[in-house]
């Protein structure tokens, strides 16, 4: 899999669905619909970029289950965010979701450390930041 340790849109996309969050407490207009909406486009950004890795000339099995994760990772959030039903219960699918993917990332770099080192900076930065925010939800 091949990832940039992080990209401009992710960015501007995480930190707009964090902030947009944030500002439905403070109950300023249509933030609630721009949580819905970066938090879509977020998601929907990692499920097909999973995909795409594993159309790509070498498929892996790896590039799909993390795009998935990640892209199921972000749906949760939103629902748990917006209070929507069942967000327990994505977050909980989520978690089991993250980790596997971090089993895979584990058996990676120890069946071949010099060729996953490059890989794994991109997806750790992502993991991390993901993590932080499921921990996040289990305070509200």
């Amino acid at each position: 899999m091949k990832l940039k340790p992080i990209t401009v849109v992710e960015i501007i996309l995480l930190a707009l669905f964090v902030i947009a969050h944030f500002l439905t407490y403070a109950h300023v207009p249509f933030m609630g619909l721009v949580t819905a909406l970066s938090g879509a486009v977020l998601s929907m950004i990692y499920l097909a970029g999973g995909l795409s890795l594993i159309i790509a000339d070498k498929p892996s099995g790896s590039s799909f289950i993390f795009g998935f994760a990640f892209g199921l990772t972000i749906i949760a959030l939103l629902f748990k965010f917006q209070k929507w039903p069942f967000g327990g219960l994505y977050i909980i699918l989520s978690v089991s979701a993250l980790l596997l993917v971090a089993i895979i990332k584990v058996i990676t770099i120890l069946a071949k450390k010099p060729q996953a080192l490059p890989v794994d900076k991109g997806i750790a930065i992502r993991y991390m930041i993901l993590a932080a925010l499921l921990m996040y939800t289990f305070l509200i």
